[in-house]
């Protein structure tokens, strides 16, 4: 039953974890990419969705207190990839900003769900 729901999100991290590990590529370095740091951007649009999808399995299978079990496992889930890349050899490090790249998308992914949530209840 648990996983009825919530598989998306598992398969999502299974995703994530393959590309967290996964060797660095090696394309030269674009400077426009450093500069605007689309890294970050990558991060959190990677946890913004699987925060989404967490949440929408919770939510259906009636988990109490969704929302922060949501939050927590995301942002935990991201400390441990940034910690398994300084750990395992693949030619990526951990990097302290790419976890708060990851708790900023959990958390306007957070903000986007309950803006969301807000509306689907003021139109029902």
């Amino acid at each position: 039953m648990f996983f009825k729901n919530t598989y998306p999100a598992f398969l999502w991290a299974a995703f994530i974890l393959v590309l967290t590990l996964s060797p660095a590529p090696d394309f030269p370095k674009a400077t426009w990419i450093n500069a605007y740091h689309v890294d970050k951007l990558i991060h959190a649009v990677l946890f913004g969705i699987l925060y989404f999808l967490l949440i929408r399995g919770f939510v259906r299978q009636q988990q109490l207190h969704a929302v922060l079990w949501s939050i927590i496992i995301v942002i935990l889930y991201g400390a441990v990839t940034e910690i398994l890349q300084s750990i395992v050899s693949t030619g990526r490090s951990g990097e302290f900003t790419d976890w708060l790249a990851d708790c900023v998308g959990t958390g306007l992914a957070f903000i986007a769900y309950e803006f969301r949530w807000k509306i689907k209840k003021n139109s029902a």
